[in-house]
């Protein structure tokens, strides 16, 4: 009877660390996903404001680090770099007319969890977000 206790906390350890590390890798997961969320959309509303070259190649650098390009820039989440993100013009028809559009996609994003067991790496489906373009 004096080790049942400490044979009950040994077979329960193992279950409850589990459950409790997967809960905190699931919700690191999910604030990374809102965070690029969050980077296409502001990256699409950079990019909706005039089209051009030098203008997509600063929406990359918000969908990426969040800021224009500069010297010092770290990435919103680990592991995300400008080969990742997409930018596209077109031209979407609608019931009054055709108006211009730009979408920035994030694609192909990996999350690594911090401890690898019981799954290892997640990578994120097209993160996208579509604004219509600034008339010029």
């Amino acid at each position: 009877m004096r080790g049942v206790a400490a044979v009950e906390l040994a077979i329960l350890l193992v279950p409850l660390m589990v459950l409790a590390f997967g809960t905190t890798e699931t919700g690191r997961a999910l604030y990374y996903y809102n965070t690029l969320l969050k980077a296409t959309r502001d990256a699409a509303r950079y990019a909706s404001m005039s089209a051009g070259a030098a203008q997509d190649a600063q929406a990359v650098c918000h969908a990426v680090y969040g800021q224009s390009c500069g010297s010092t820039l770290v990435p919103l989440v680990p592991g995300l770099e400008p080969a990742n993100v997409r930018i596209s013009h077109r031209t979407q028809s609608t019931g009054s007319g055709a108006v211009d559009v730009v979408t920035v996609t994030i694609q192909r994003y990996a999350f690594t969890p911090v401890i690898g067991w019981p799954v290892g790496s997640l990578t994120f489906g097209d993160i996208s977000c579509t604004m219509r373009q600034a008339a010029s």
